[in-house]
């Protein structure tokens, strides 16, 4: 089970929890204008990761789409910024605009590689290497039930999700939500 929530190979129990526990601090001990930046960006976030990241995944098995989502997360982040932020203006849009050309610049070598890649279907026969050997690893080294990948990928995609959310201010309502929803598929996996 605790496999399952693992953030890193290394980290205590403690240090998980204080992980996850985290941004909730982070919308309590802050300003009311930056909780509602936080909020308002967490469901853009949730707007383009349950469907572009979380439900592919879930219908395929493949964890590459994580890589179309969040350069698109990071665009949708400078967005946020420039319309919802505060403070001086070209402050503002400096920082606006160097993450649209970062995030953008990402997207779109995303779209176009992984769209030539798949005749721009983005329907995919196997999965990036790197997440080939997450779930080798998660089946083979942990001695994990291959039928739980399913639920351990969604989980990793919800940390590269956390861990920019962290990094953009984004992510704890997206976190708490997907995760209420995967606490909730990994009960049924267990009844079931």
């Amino acid at each position: 089970m605790r496999r399952y929530i693992q953030l890193g190979a290394h980290l205590h129990f403690w240090e998980q929890l204080c992980t996850y526990c985290a941004p909730l601090l982070f919308t309590v001990c802050s300003t009311p204008e930056i909780a509602a930046f936080f909020w308002a960006n967490a469901k853009v976030q949730a707007a383009i990761f349950a469907p572009l990241v979380c439900l592919p995944l879930l219908l395929t098995g493949h964890m590459l789409y994580v890589d179309i989502g969040w350069p698109l997360g990071l665009c949708a982040l400078s967005f946020n910024a420039l319309r919802l932020g505060s403070g001086w203006w070209v402050r503002r849009w400096a920082m606006g605009g160097m993450l649209a050309l970062h995030g953008g610049r990402m997207a779109l070598g995303a779209l176009l590689l992984f769209g030539k890649a798949s005749g721009f279907r983005y329907r995919f026969a196997e999965d990036l290497s790197r997440y080939q050997y997450a779930k080798e690893k998660w089946s083979r080294l942990w001695m994990m039930s291959p039928r739980g990948w399913w639920l351990k990928a969604q989980h990793d995609v919800l940390q590269q999700v956390r861990a920019g959310a962290r990094a953009r201010a984004a992510g704890a309502g997206v976190v708490l939500l997907v995760l209420l929803v995967l606490l909730v598929l990994l009960v049924l996996l267990v009844l079931v």
